[in-house]
């Protein structure tokens, strides 16, 4: 079957939102589907999460009280591969995909909670997401020979690139790779600049 995308919507953006995450998903959703000129009526497929409250597809289903043949669970890229892949293999015919984030963590004592990940092999030496994947990058420099200033190349050219929105958290910024280079370590070879902002 041939798969397309019909439409696209961005939520407002900044550092501190005053709405909640639900309200924030809600918009999400019904931009999503006014772009495509589609109803909830249309939708035979969810895939709509967040990250601060967990909110998954099977409560999105509930909260729109559709009856959707197929939920997703993954976000991002993954999400729009996964609901791909559910409209090719016949689960549904119209998917929408919603990701919500509000609330940050404040703490700056510790890392968020959603970069920990909870399983046995991992919390019990504290081990977060910048540290999991500061392993793969120091395999990757064995393997290849990456070095540091090749990673605040990218990151550096991520950040600015994302800084061009007028709506993004940190619009007009400008970072170099020797201001990746400069942040402070979090988890080598991972400086500051290196790591996501969520």
């Amino acid at each position: 079957h041939d798969v397309v995308i019909v439409g696209a919507y961005n939520t407002k953006q900044a550092k501190r939102l005053e709405s909640d995450e639900i309200d924030v998903l809600l918009d999400a959703v019904h931009g999503a589907l006014a772009s495509a000129t589609l109803t909830l009526a249309d939708v035979d497929g969810f895939n709509v999460t967040s990250s601060t409250q967990r909110f998954h597809s099977r409560q999105a289903v509930m909260l729109f009280g559709a009856q959707p043949s197929w939920t997703g669970s993954d976000i991002g890229i993954p999400a729009v591969i996964e609901a791909a892949l559910a409209i090719s293999a016949g689960l549904c015919e119209t998917a929408v995909i919603a990701t919500a984030q509000v609330a940050a963590h404040r703490d700056q004592q510790k890392t968020a909670p959603w970069t920990r990940p909870g399983n046995e092999f991992v919390e019990c030496w504290g081990l977060f997401t910048p540290a999991e994947f500061a392993l793969m990058a120091r395999r990757h420099m064995h393997l290849y020979g990456t070095n540091e200033s090749q990673f605040a190349e990218i990151a550096a050219t991520i950040r600015n690139n994302g800084a061009r929105h007028p709506q993004a958290c940190h619009y007009g910024k400008h970072v170099t790779p020797a201001d990746v280079l400069n942040s402070r370590m979090v988890a080598d070879p991972f400086h500051l600049l290196d790591c996501a902002m969520t």
